[in-house]
């Protein structure tokens, strides 16, 4: 009796939504996971610098989509449900066997031979799906939600594991049919909530935890910016001076990115609307996508500085892709709480920072000399800090 007792203690059952810790630490656990969805960015972004244009473009983007819902799924369960004991270390563990899977796959799946991608992003989901499915046994409170969920896994993994018998265009449209379906059940399930007659504790909710796990995911990928600057030397012999005021640049991109990111969006919670909490949760994906992309800009501007091959139309490609990074995160912060220390400041630094991504954005169309381009890019991702700090500096934060 005391060894079952002792069992059931690294055993437990999923925690229910009342259990459920809003403040909780991330874990170690929780990171690991997170660096090996990464790892698929990764491989992601390698692809893409190494043939890069406007098919590959496409695929990256539809790839990381794959990937980052996985991982997302993963994390808001755990986020919920998940404990620090064995039972989930062990999911955990096991889901990060498939993704490793996707990963070794991934380069022939986005290429023509898709059965291994397929299998094990199918394996994930059904790992995935179960964990909900016994979370509503559990939990006979939370069983309309947890078997719409674990409905919703195993249909994916069913679809995913039938594309494998269609044709390379029929599979890559199912499954974005597939994805497109399971990204919008949530936002489903949120609109017809009250429909379901379900109490408010289960209403789609960011907590802390979550917030800390998307700054985790997100300061891991601008990680990968730093990786494209070393892999762009890396291509770059002999390396002259070019090349290093090109690798200083883009380090500063890296670090305003970061600065931006951390100073105006981290540790902070959307407002309580469900407009705001879907909207803070899924825009996270285009952030980390295009920062993704500057990490590839990075690695190919430094690679053909001394031949100036494509130079022109990469930094016009990477001032788009700033200049949308900058606009999403900037909208990123129209989705939260107002800052309790200093509210105008940080508003008015958002729309600096989103009206700085629509000028840049729009200079990406225009011909203007690499010069200028380089000036623009700096000057729209410093501008907003540069106001927030002055303001601070002067003492307008409380005004």
């Amino acid at each position: 009796m005391k060894i079952s007792k002792r069992l059931n203690n690294y055993w437990r059952r999923p925690r229910t939504v009342h259990d459920s810790i809003q403040d909780r630490r991330v874990t170690f656990l929780e990171l690991f996971y997170d660096l090996v969805f990464v790892a698929y960015i990764a491989q992601l972004t390698s692809q893409l610098a190494h043939g890069y244009g406007i098919e590959a473009l496409i695929m990256f983007v539809f790839a990381f989509l794959i990937g980052w819902w996985a991982w997302f799924n993963g994390s808001f369960y755990h986020g919920i449900h998940g404990n620090d004991d064995v039972r989930s270390r062990v999911y955990i563990f096991i889901q990060m066997f498939f993704v490793i899977g996707m990963i070794v796959f991934s380069q022939d799946a986005f290429s023509g031979e898709l059965t291994g991608f397929a299998i094990c992003y199918a394996a994930f989901h059904i790992v995935v799906g179960f964990l909900w499915f016994m979370t509503g046994r559990h939990d006979l409170n939370h069983a309309k939600i947890s078997n719409l969920y674990a409905a919703t896994m195993f249909v994916v993994a069913l679809l995913f594991i039938s594309s494998i018998f269609v044709s390379i265009e029929v599979a890559y449209l199912l499954w974005g049919i597939t994805i497109t379906a399971e990204i919008l059940m949530p936002i489903v399930f949120q609109v017809f909530r009250d429909r379901m007659e379900l109490p408010e504790e289960y209403n789609l909710k960011v907590t802390h935890s979550m917030s800390v796990r998307f700054g985790l995911f997100t300061i891991i990928v601008i990680g990968e910016v730093v990786v494209g600057i070393v892999a762009g030397f890396s291509h770059a012999h002999p390396i002259s001076l070019s090349h290093i005021l090109a690798g200083i640049f883009w380090i500063v991109v890296s670090i305003s990115i970061w600065w931006n990111y951390f100073d105006f969006i981290s540790l902070r919670l959307p407002k309580e609307e469900t407009v705001s909490t879907v909207a803070f949760s899924f825009l996270h994906l285009p952030v980390a996508i295009l920062i993704s992309l500057v990490g590839v800009m990075a690695h190919l501007m430094i690679e053909v500085m001394a031949s100036g091959e494509n130079l022109f139309a990469n930094y016009s490609d990477a001032k788009l892709f700033i200049g949308l990074l900058l606009i999403t995160i900037g909208t990123l912060g129209l989705t939260l709480k107002n800052d309790p220390h200093h509210p105008v400041v940080h508003k008015r630094g958002v729309d600096i920072m989103i009206t700085s991504g629509i000028v840049l954005a729009f200079m990406s169309f225009i011909d203007v000399p690499i010069v200028v381009s380089i000036g623009a890019m700096l000057l729209c991702l410093l501008v907003p800090l540069l106001y927030v700090f002055g303001a601070l500096v002067l003492g307008k934060g409380a005004r």
